[in-house]
């Protein structure tokens, strides 16, 4: 009965349904647009929607009329590669930018391919230690509340019954330490996305800020000492992102180290000095053991997702530090 209505009836070669976004199409040869050759398995043009021969597929083969009608995508980005697959939904719409190749399979199966530019954003062009005017302003009221709250915090600490009292120079050298751990935990990332290859600069995060501002008042056991952070924008892959993470704690755990063997080594005679190296590292051994806490928007979770191993021993590191140093303060 099939055969019988197929040639009892004239059917249009370009007459089809779908299936599973595949097309199928009687088996009619069909004449190439430009040559007039008969094709069994034309291809079409994807800008002037007509059938040609292998030969005269492309475009600038056909000398086709609509080519200019095409698009190049506009982005601040360099084309890396592109990515092919085969659209098999049923409700499947043209991707947008995507340039769409047609071709027939044996059996007279219409396939459908998409190729989908995919960008990169360029590796900066200045020098990994290039800082924007924005930065400088962003980082310069960062570190103006980060030293208010250092002095702040310590300062509180004396007000509490039996709390450390200390001379004016040493609560601004102790909160000029905790600022420094603060902005090489941020430098850290920085400078490790920029090597990456990514845009990182640092920005203020206003309720953080305004925090930050408020933690300024001595009052005890109240501080929220995060002004703001790196921003990272470029190839944000799992390795990427994992690396920069990781950067901020290595830095605390590095100063904590430095620290440490400065108390033991140059400043074991001196009291005031000794206490100040070993309150400064532990300030820093608990500031990276803070960020790698796998919750929110905290380093750990994606240092976690790049590699567990160097999670776990950064962490092993830094818990180490603070049982050492927590004795002596």
């Amino acid at each position: 009965m099939l055969l019988l209505l197929k040639y009892l009836f004239i059917i249009n070669p370009l007459e089809c349904y779908q299936s599973n976004q595949k097309y199928y199409v009687e088996e009619k040869m069909t004449q190439c647009a430009k040559c007039r050759i008969e094709v069994y398995m034309p291809f079409v043009c994807n800008y002037c929607g007509e059938l040609f021969c292998s030969d005269h597929r492309l475009p600038e083969n056909h000398n086709c009329k609509k080519v200019g009608d095409a698009r190049r995508p506009t982005a601040r980005a360099t084309q890396a590669s592109s990515v092919e697959y085969r659209p098999l939904e049923e409700d499947w719409q043209p991707t947008s930018g995507a340039q769409v190749e047609t071709y027939y399979e044996p059996d007279g199966t219409q396939v459908i391919i998409e190729r989908v530019p995919v960008y990169a954003i360029e590796r900066p062009q200045n020098p990994i230690w290039y800082f924007s005017a924005l930065e400088l302003k962003h980082l310069a009221i960062g570190l103006l509340l980060m030293f208010g709250v250092g002095v702040s915090m310590f300062f509180s600490l004396s007000l509490l019954p039996g709390g450390p009292v200390y001379e004016w120079w040493e609560y601004l050298t102790l909160a000029g330490f905790a600022t420094l751990a603060f902005i090489l935990h941020e430098f850290g990332h920085k400078f490790t996305g920029i090597r990456l290859g990514n845009w990182s600069e640092f920005r203020l995060i206003k309720p953080f800020a305004i925090l930050t501002a408020i933690s300024v008042i001595p009052i005890p056991f109240f501080k929220i000492v995060c002004p703001g952070a790196v921003q990272v924008t470029g190839d944000t892959n799992t390795t990427n992102m994992g690396k920069i993470a990781l950067a901020g704690p290595i830095m605390n755990l590095i100063q904590a180290g430095i620290f440490v063997a400065l108390a033991n080594t140059i400043f074991i005679s001196n009291w005031i000095f000794f206490d100040i190296m070993i309150i400064s590292a532990y300030l820093n051994a608990f500031l990276g053991i803070f960020n790698l806490i796998p919750i929110g928007p905290l380093d750990g979770r994606k240092v976690i997702h790049w590699n567990k191993f160097y999670y776990i021993g950064t962490v092993i590191l830094l818990i180490a530090f603070l049982i050492y140093i927590f004795p002596q303060i």
